[in-house]
């Protein structure tokens, strides 16, 4: 068990801490750690790979990857929230900075977490909200990004590179 040379390790975990109210009223701080070994949505049998039509149905970084998220929330009254939020995603391949893949091979011990990194997105948002009426919205997102590695195989091509988009709209229901 305690042999990395050995052992398959196919496992994908999230931890995830909220406090909300201490030390300041209205004010909540969350982060999240996800981490997903080599192996957990892929394997070298088809019928096991966690995939449907060839898309991944597992965790959207896929194997071999790992994201941090922090953000900060806070409400100033009834209805108007403002968010603040960090994500930094990885997405790791071999020594050889290649995509860790099995293609057949049942010899899957050993496979180290993210020798590399292929690709990575670095991202801080801002979002503002406000409940007008019941169940209605207006809202504003503000969004910088980074994304950098192997962004064609990844990443659609309006987002390759450094980003900056704004949204906004009316919400009604959800």
């Amino acid at each position: 068990m305690f042999d990395k040379a050995k052992h398959t390790n196919f496992v994908s975990e999230k931890l995830g801490f909220r406090l909300s109210n201490y030390p300041f009223q209205n004010i909540s701080f969350t982060t999240e750690y996800t981490r997903t070994n080599p192996g957990p949505y892929q394997h070298f049998m088809p019928t096991t790979t966690f995939a449907s039509n060839q898309y991944n149905l597992g965790h959207y970084l896929r194997d071999n990857s790992e994201e941090i998220y922090l953000s900060l929330l806070y409400k100033p009254i009834r209805g108007l929230h403002f968010k603040l939020s960090y994500s930094v995603a990885k997405h790791g391949g071999d020594e050889n900075g290649e995509e860790i893949l099995y293609d057949g091979n049942t010899n899957v011990s050993g496979l180290s977490f993210m020798q590399t990194v292929i690709w990575k997105n670095e991202t801080i948002a801002f979002q503002a909200n406000y409940e007008i009426i019941n169940n209605g919205y207006i809202f504003l997102n503000l969004v910088s990004s980074n994304i950098t590695g192997n962004v064609e195989k990844y990443t659609p091509e309006f987002f390759h590179g450094k980003n900056f988009t704004v949204s906004g709209g009316v919400n009604y229901g959800f």
